[in-house]
């Protein structure tokens, strides 16, 4: 039977990681952040750093991550910024708006 966010072990720290990633989805937001070493933007990285939310996401399931979905769509958002990381460029950063919003957008719609 599927997971629902009754089930999470930790569900209150789902709700965080959604707040930034939906942050993260604004691309003319996040490309002016990343050009400009935005204070925002750093607190956010740093949150999903702190809180191990991108490290091994698979293993999250049934903690803060109700599928392997989910988890597969912050791998894909891990693998975008981690491509985008040190660089200015606003087209290094497209692919980390989009990767978020689908990761936030498979969140939100999880039962």
């Amino acid at each position: 039977m599927p997971l629902k966010k009754t089930d999470l072990s930790t569900p209150w720290i789902r709700d965080e990681p959604m707040i930034h990633l939906t942050r993260l989805s604004d691309a003319s937001w996040l490309a002016t952040a990343a050009a400009n070493d935005n204070e925002e933007l750093y607190e956010t990285l740093n949150f999903l750093d702190d809180f191990a939310i991108l490290d091994k996401p698979d293993l999250q399931v049934g903690y803060f991550l109700i599928n392997h979905n989910e988890a597969q769509k912050l791998m894909q958002f891990n693998v975008a910024l981690n491509q985008a990381l040190g660089h200015k460029d606003r087209h290094l950063w497209e692919p980390v708006s989009l990767a978020a919003r689908s990761a936030a957008s498979l969140m939100t719609a999880s039962p």
